[in-house]
């Protein structure tokens, strides 16, 4: 009998184990970049049409940058709020070329994209290796903290450059794992199979 509870909450333990051990994960997309040689920064989309292939780029879905990505620029005095608006587009509204008239010490990226769920080829082998991803929060660097390029002290080198992530996880992750409630339900259901064995053992 010690045996049967033993082995369910042993059970129960390596299912919560499993939710646990689900975690978000960091999926480029793109890179900030300076080109002071032209002054401009360049918010490049590495998604959808621009994927080549590139397991360091995997995400074969086209992502939008949403219309509330911000680009703060900081020269020291002042900061310069920057949008898609301030700025040309050199393949059709995929990335963005944004001009700054300064010496710029900073630069951090905001903003959202869209879709939230999308396909990614982890391997480089195309339809074969896909697996959908589920996009959790917006533009960030590879540790998931703000995406920021520059020291705010020096200047920004020439050519300059910060990759853009996302954080994401994969889709359908935890459809075997079950919720809390689901998680008592079994264990009540467990509890009142040993408690019936037991009673039937002591009218034997």
């Amino acid at each position: 009998m010690r045996r049967l509870i033993t082995k369910s909450i042993l059970g129960v333990f390596a299912v919560l184990l499993l939710a646990s051990s689900a975690s978000a994960a960091t999926i480029p997309i793109g890179w900030l970049q300076w080109d002071a040689s032209l002054e401009t920064f360049s918010v490049v989309n590495q998604t959808g049409a621009n994927y080549l292939g590139d397991p360091a780029f995997p995400v074969t879905t086209q992502i939008t940058f949403d219309g509330n990505m911000k680009l703060a620029i900081e020269d020291g005095t002042s900061t310069s709020n920057k949008t898609q608006a301030d700025g040309t587009s050199p393949d059709g509204g995929l990335s963005w070329d944004i001009p700054f008239r300064g010496v710029p010490l900073r630069a951090t990226l905001t903003g959202t994209v869209s879709p939230l769920t999308v396909a990614l080829d982890l391997d480089g082998n195309g339809p074969g290796g896909l697996s959908m991803w589920n996009i959790l929060g917006g533009i960030v660097n590879a540790t998931g903290n703000p995406l920021v390029l520059g020291n705010g002290v020096n200047p920004i080198g020439d050519f300059g450059l910060e990759v853009a992530y996302v954080e994401a996880e994969r889709a359908n992750v935890n459809a075997a794992v079950p919720e809390p409630a689901s998680l008592m339900l079994l264990g009540t259901g467990v509890g009142a199979l040993v408690a019936r064995r037991r009673r039937a053992a002591k009218k034997a």
